[in-house]
C-alpha cells in the first residue's frame, strides 16, 4: 500500500461525503521522509500546472508548496522570516531568474543508472538487502554465477526476518537448475516461484526493496541474474526512488504481486525442479569464457575485501600499506577489474612497466598505454603513467584526466610532493586507490588527508613473514672499519657523499665486505653503494676476486639495467652493486643476501632495500642481510624494527638495544617470527651504544618536532594532525614532556593563548579524562560526538536522539565490527527499545560512573526525562570547549578504529572432546572483538551454511540455521576439506583459519590461515 501525507481536515471531508479513509498518524521518526516525498509530489504538480498553462490550477499547486515548505521550516524550528531573509541575501549576491540564463555542463553523476562492467549494481543490491523488512525480485534468468554474487546478502537478510520473494521463468530453459537447487535450502521468510506459460514469454529485471519505515527502493532495466547481468555486462538498470514523482514504488509492487500471484506463477519445489530438469533443452547462453587468469593470494584477498567495504560506505580514496613484495600492483589490477578506464601513476618508468605486465596478466583483451618521455599513449583502456609527464601544464590542462575512474598511485609515500598534488588535483575518479610499504612516521607526509583518512588495509612486514608470504631474514650487524667524523658532513646536516666515497673506496674496506660475503653464500645478492664511484669500486674489486659482478646506476659505464637483473636471475652474475636504483618496485625473487655498505638514515630506505631480498623464491629459505655498522650519526635508528617494534626515537631505541641484549643472551623478544635472527659483533653493538649516548634527548627530540610541524602548518597542530604528520604520537609528547593532557603540551610549546589558557583552567581535568578514559569499544567517544553535532556542544540528549545517531554511525561498515557479539548487532533492525537499553547499560553506566560505583562529576542520567546531561565546568568559551573536546573525541576514534590486519579474527582450529571432531575456538578477551553472536551465513569452501557463533568457539556449521538435531554438524567435514586434513590425523598439528567479515554480503568466509 502507497502512503503520503495528507492534510489535516481530509479525513473530516470525506467522511461528509461518505467515505472513510484509511488513515494512521505517523511517527516522528518518519515525518521527515513522508514531508520530503511530499515536496516532490507537490512540486511535481506545480510542474503539471506550468505545462497546462492554467494560471488558477498554478496557484493552487504554489499554495500547497508553500504550505509543505512552512511545515518543514516549522519542524526544524526555522521561521518563515528566516527563509524569506536567505532568499533575499541570495538574491542580491546572485540574482533570480529574471534573465533566463542556461548554463551547458556535463550531466552530473548521480549513480542512478547502473550500466554494467562494475561492482556498482551489486553493491546497491547488497546495500538495501542489508537493510530492508520486504523485497521482490523478478529476474528472467537465474544463474548459478548471479547466486555467487548475491547469495550470502539473501541469506543474511532472511537470517535477520526479511521477506523475499523471487521470480523467475523456464522461458528458453536458461535459467540454470543447479541455482534453483540452492535456493530450495534457504531457510526464512522466502518464497520462489517460476512463471511457465507456453506461448508468452517473460523478461522482466527488477529488484525492488521496503525497509522498516516505509522507505524504499527498486532498480529496474535489463539486469539478469547473473554475473554477467549484475556485474560484468553492459547492462542499463535505472534506480528508482520512493520520492521520485508519480508514485513509482507503489506501481512496482503492484504489478509485481500481479505476476507473483498470477495463475502461471508454480511455486519452486524439489517435484517442480525434477520436472524441470527432466524436460529442459539448454541453450548455450554462457558468454566466451576469459582466459584463466592468476588468482588473488591470500594477503591480496583480504585488502580486497576491506576495499569494497569503504566502497560501499561511499569513500571514494584509500590506501594500502602492505611490505614489499606482497603484490600490491597485482591488488590494484584485481581491484580495478570493473573500472572503465584506469590510470596508474609512478615515478619511475620501471614500476610502470612491471604494472603493464600486471594489467597485461590479467586483462589481455584490453588496450593499454603509456604516458612518458616519448610515448602519449592517453587513449587507452589501461594507462600507465608517469608523474614527472602528467603533471605538466599541458596535461593538468587536459579533459583526458577526467575521464579515468580508476587511478592507482604505486609507491604513496611519495604523493605529499608537489608534483604529485597538482595532478592529484586534476583527476576526478570514482576511486583512488594509494600503495606503499613505507609511511613511515618519521618522513611527516600527510599520506592519510591524502587518502581521506581510509586505511583500507596494512600488513607489516613481520606479519607477512608470520604468515608465510616472505622469507624471514637473519640480519648480521658487522662492525665497520671507516671512522666517521663531524667533517664528513654538510651544513644540512647530510653526509658528504665525495667524502664518503673516500673513505669506502680503499683496498681494506673492500677486503672486509669480500670476507663477510664469502661468509654467508649466496645465490644472488644487492650491495647498496653511496655513489656511483663507490659501486664501481666494490664491482671491481669483487671481479678481481673472481665473483662475476656489474654495476648499475645511471652513469656511464653502467650495464644495461634489466640484462643485469636477467643475468642475476640466471646466475651468471652474482651481485650487483648499486646506486638507489633498486629501491622501490623492481622484482627480483631470487635475491637472497643485501649489504647495507653505506649509512642509511631514513627508515624508508632502509625497509624498501630490505624489501628487496624477501619475496619468495624456490628454494630459498631466508634473507641474509650484512649491515656495515660505523660510528655515524642516528645509528640506531633502526634498532627499534629489529626487535619488531616502531619508532625512531631514543627512548624506543634505548629499550630496543636492551632487547637485543637479551637477544644475544638467548631472550627472543615476543611474537618475533619463527627464522628471523638477529647478531651484533660486539663492535658494531659499541657504535650503536655511542650512537644513543650522543643522540638527543626525547624531550628536546619532541619539541623540535612539533615546532616544525606548527612551522608547516601555520598554526597549532591538533592532535589527529600530531597522531598522523609527527614523529610522535601524541601519548608519546605527553610522556616525553611530563604532561598529563594536551594543553599542558601545547603550553609547553609556547603556543597557548588566553582562551586555551582559560579553558585548561576551568575544564582540563575534564579534558583529560576525555584524552585518558579507557575504551574497550567505540560507544563512550561515539556519545560524545552525538552531543558534538552541529554549531554548539548540547549538554543534554534525549535517547531518541542518542539512538538516532547511534543507528547512523553504526551503519558503515567500517565501525560495524564493533557491534557484533553485542544486543545491537542487527544495527538499524534492532529496536529503539534494544538499543536505549544497550545504550543505558554501557556507554552511559561507564560515563556516570556506575562501572566504579562513584558518581561521575561530569555526566547523568535523567530517568524521568530519559536524558544523557553533561554536569561537569562550564566554561566561559562554550565555542573553545566545543572545538577542544571534538578535537580530542575525533582523534580517540581515529586511534580506536586503527588499521586493518592480517593478524585479525585468526583463530586455531582444536579436536573436539571426541578428538575426532573439529571446532575453531576463539577464547575469551580481545581477540574475540568484533565477532558476531548467534547464527550467521558463512562461506567455506566456496558454499553457504550458517554457522553459529557461541561466546568461545564457532562449533556448528549447517545447512539451516536451527538448534535441534535435525541437520548434521558440517563442521569438521568442510574444516578438514579447507585444511586438508585427514580423517585420522588431527592432534598434534597446529591448525589455523582465518574468519573474513563479508559486510557487503552481510556474512563471513572461513578461510585458511
Amino acid at each position: 500500500m502507497y502512503e503520503k501525507l495528507i492534510r489535516d481536515l481530509i479525513p473530516e471531508l470525506a467522511r461528509a461525503e461518505g467515505r472513510e479513509l484509511q488513515v494512521r498518524v505517523a511517527r516522528d521518526t518518519e515525518l521527515g521522509r513522508l514531508l520530503s516525498r511530499k515536496l516532490i509530489e507537490e512540486a511535481s504538480e506545480v510542474g503539471d500546472a506550468l505545462a497546462m498553462g492554467d494560471r488558477a490550477a498554478l496557484v493552487d499547486e504554489l499554495g500547497d508548496l508553500y504550505t509543505v515548505l512552512a511545515a518543514v521550516a516549522d519542524r526544524h524550528g526555522i521561521g518563515l522570516d528566516e527563509v524569506q531573509e536567505a532568499a533575499r541575501r541570495k538574491h542580491l549576491t546572485r540574482g533570480g531568474f529574471d534573465a533566463g540564463l542556461v548554463l551547458g555542463e556535463p550531466a552530473p553523476s548521480t549513480q542512478r543508472l547502473h550500466v554494467g562492467g562494475g561492482h556498482t549494481l551489486v553493491d546497491a543490491l547488497r546495500h538495501e538487502l542489508k537493510h530492508c523488512r520486504a523485497a521482490g525480485l523478478a529476474v528472467a534468468f537465474v544463474m548459478r554465477s548471479g547466486l555467487d554474487l548475491m547469495e550470502g546478502a539473501l541469506r543474511a537478510a532472511l537470517l535477520r526476518g526479511a521477506d523475499i520473494r523471487f521470480l523467475t521463468t523456464d522461458y528458453l530453459d536458461v535459467t540454470e537448475p543447479e541455482a534453483l537447487e540452492r535456493m530450495l535450502q534457504w531457510s526464512g521468510r522466502f518464497e520462489a516461484r517460476v512463471f511457465s506459460h507456453p506461448d508468452r514469454s517473460f523478461h522482466p529485471k527488477a529488484y525492488w526493496f521496503e525497509r522498516a519505515d516505509g522507505s524504499g527502493r527498486a532498480f529496474i532495466g535489463s539486469a539478469n541474474f547473473s554475473r554477467m547481468g549484475l556485474r560484468d555486462g553492459v547492462e542499463w538498470t535505472w534506480s528508482v526512488l520512493d520520492v521520485d514523482a508519480g508514485h513509482p514504488m507503489a506501481e512496482i509492487r503492484h504489478r509485481f504481486d500481479e505476476l507473483f500471484h498470477h495463475e502461471h506463477a508454480q511455486p519452486l519445489s524439489p517435484g517442480w525442479l525434477q520436472a524441470y530438469r527432466a524436460r529442459r533443452v539448454p541453450r548455450d547462453w554462457t558468454p566466451r569464457k576469459a582466459a584463466t587468469r592468476t588468482q588473488p593470494r591470500p594477503v591480496q584477498s583480504l585488502a580486497l575485501k576491506e576495499l569494497e567495504r569503504l566502497r560501499a560506505d561511499g569513500e571514494t580514496r584509500a590506501l594500502v600499506i602492505a611490505a614489499t613484495g606482497l603484490g600490491k600492483t597485482f591488488l590494484a589490477a584485481f581491484d580495478a577489474a570493473g573500472a572503465d578506464r584506469v590510470l596508474f601513476l609512478a615515478h619511475r618508468e620501471e614500476l610502470l612497466v612491471q604494472a603493464a605486465r600486471a594489467y597485461a596478466a590479467l586483462y589481455p583483451d584490453r588496450t593499454r598505454g603509456f604516458v612518458m618521455a616519448g610515448r602519449e599513449e592517453i587513449g587507452c583502456d589501461i594507462v600507465l603513467a608517469s608523474v614527472q609527464t602528467l603533471s605538466q601544464p599541458r596535461w593538468l590542462a587536459s579533459a583526458e584526466l577526467a575521464r579515468f575512474d580508476y587511478v592507482v598511485v604505486d609507491e604513496f609515500h611519495h604523493a605529499a610532493a608537489d608534483s604529485y598534488a597538482r595532478l592529484l588535483d586534476a583527476l576526478q575518479p570514482r576511486f583512488l586507490l594509494g600503495l606503499t610499504a613505507t609511511p613511515w612516521r618519521g618522513d611527516n607526509r600527510d599520506l592519510m588527508a591524502l587518502c581521506h583518512g581510509n586505511v583500507a588495509y596494512e600488513v607489516g612486514l613481520f606479519d607477512a613473514i608470520s604468515y608465510g608470504w616472505l622469507v624471514p631474514f637473519r640480519y648480521f650487524g658487522v662492525a665497520d672499519r671507516v671512522t666517521y667524523t663531524s667533517e664528513m658532513l654538510t651544513r644540512a646536516g647530510t653526509y658528504d657523499t665525495e667524502q664518503l666515497t673516500r673513505a669506502f673506496n680503499t683496498p681494506e674496506r673492500a677486503a672486509l665486505v669480500l670476507e663477510k660475503y664469502r661468509a654467508h653464500p649466496s645465490r644472488a645478492a644487492l650491495g647498496f653503494c653511496v655513489s656511483i664511484a663507490h659501486a664501481d669500486f666494490m664491482a671491481q674489486a669483487f671481479s678481481a676476486a673472481g665473483i662475476p659482478t656489474a654495476a648499475v646506476h645511471s652513469g656511464p659505464g653502467s650495464m644495461p639495467r634489466q640484462e643485469t637483473i636477467d643475468r642475476l636471475t640466471s646466475g651468471a652474475l652474482r651481485i650487483l652493486f648499486t646506486v638507489d636504483l633498486f629501491n622501490e618496485g623492481v622484482d627480483i625473487p631470487c635475491v637472497d643476501l643485501v649489504l647495507f655498505l653505506r649509512p642509511t638514515e631514513s627508515m624508508v630506505v632502509f625497509l624498501q632495500q630490505l624489501g628487496r631480498g624477501l619475496r619468495l623464491d624456490d628454494g630459498k629459505q631466508h634473507l641474509t642481510v650484512l649491515d656495515f655498522i660505523g660510528n655515524y650519526r642516528r645509528a640506531h635508528y633502526k634498532l627499534p624494527f629489529l626487535v619488531g617494534g616502531h619508532g625512531e626515537d631514543t627512548a624506543s631505541a634505548s629499550t630496543a638495544l636492551e632487547m637485543l641484549q637479551r637477544w644475544q643472551q638467548g631472550v627472543r623478544p615476543d611474537g618475533m617470527p619463527e627464522g628471523v635472527t638477529v647478531e651484533l659483533e660486539p663492535v658494531a653493538l659499541e657504535a650503536l651504544r655511542q650512537s644513543l649516548r650522543t643522540a638527543s634527548p626525547l624531550r628536546a627530540l619532541v619539541l623540535e618536532d612539533l615546532r616544525s610541524l606548527h612551522g608547516r602548518l601555520g598554526r597549532t597542530p591538533t592532535l589527529a594532525e600530531v597522531e598522523r604528520l609527527g614523529r610522535y604520537g601524541p601519548r608519546q609528547c605527553k610522556q616525553a614532556l611530563g604532561c598529563r593532557r594536551w594543553h599542558q603540551v601545547v603550553i609547553a610549546l609556547g603556543q597557548a593563548d588566553e582562551a586555551g589558557r582559560t579553558l585548561d583552567v576551568q575544564a582540563g581535568a575534564f579534558l583529560e579524562e576525555v584524552e585518558t578514559t579507557r575504551m574497550t569499544k567505540s560507544f563512550k567517544m561515539v556519545v560524545l560526538l552525538a552531543m558534538l553535532q552541529g554549531p554548539h556542544f548540547q549538554a543534554t540528549i534525549g535517547m531518541e536522539a542518542l539512538v538516532a545517531f547511534f543507528r547512523h554511525y553504526f551503519a558503515e561498515e567500517r565501525h560495524r565490527l564493533d557491534i557484533n557479539g553485542t544486543d545491537v548487532q542487527d544495527g538499524e533492525a534492532a529496536s529503539d527499545t534494544t538499543w536505549s537499553g544497550y545504550l543505558l547499560s554501557n556507554p552511559i553506566n561507564a560515563w556516570i560512573g556506575g562501572s566504579t560505583r562513584k558518581p561521575s562529576p561530569y555526566f547523568a542520567f535523567d530517568e524521568a526525562a530519559r536524558e544523557f546531561r553533561y554536569i561537569g565546568p562550564q566554561p566561559s568559551g562554550m565555542a573553545v570547549f566545543h572545538r577542544a573536546l571534538l578535537e580530542r573525541v575525533t582523534w580517540r576514534l581515529a586511534d580506536y578504529w586503527g588499521r586493518p590486519s592480517p593478524g585479525r579474527f585468526v583463530f586455531s582450529v582444536i579436536p573436539t572432546g571426541s578428538g575426532q571432531g573439529l571446532c575453531i575456538m576463539f577464547g575469551n578477551g580481545a581477540s574475540r572483538a568484533g565477532l558476531p553472536d548467534g547464527w550467521h551465513p558463512v562461506r567455506i569452501n566456496g558454499r553457504f551454511a550458517y554457522g553459529k557463533f557461541v561466546k568461545v568457539a564457532l562449533n556448528v556449521l549447517k545447512t539451516t540455521p536451527s538448534d535441534d538435531g535435525s541437520a548434521p554438524n558440517l563442521l569438521t567435514d568442510e574444516l578438514r576439506q579447507l585444511l586438508g586434513v585427514p580423517h585420522n590425523d588431527v592432534r598434534g598439528r597446529r591448525l589455523r583459519v582465518r574468519l573474513v567479515p563479508l559486510p557487503a554480503e552481510g556474512s563471513w568466509a572461513i578461510e585458511a590461515a
